[in-house]
């Protein structure tokens, strides 16, 4: 039997909320962008359900405003771009 490990989605955003503090590299901001719209599309509909969206606003504010700011516009624009998507929801 083969058992696999992985991250949960709110994990791995919070990572990338941590190395965008330490080196504010645009590959994190694009990434989790990229994962909020996926989120938000509901593409996978188990994610809704343990998606912690409050533990990263918690975490997100902890981190200083800098980071705070950060996840609440990259936040935003991930719904604004669900609303203004062409893309069928799954």
């Amino acid at each position: 039997m083969l058992v696999a490990w992985c991250a949960r989605p709110d994990d791995v955003i919070y990572g990338k909320l941590l190395a965008w503090d330490e080196g504010r590299s645009l590959k994190h901001e694009s990434d989790i962008f990229d994962m909020l719209v996926f989120r938000y599309l509901e593409a996978d509909p188990s994610l809704a359900s343990t998606f912690d969206e409050a533990y990263l606003d918690a975490q997100a504010k902890s981190l200083g405003p800098d980071v705070e700011e950060l996840w609440q516009s990259i936040k935003r624009a991930a719904q604004d771009e669900v609303q203004r998507s062409d893309t069928p929801r799954f």
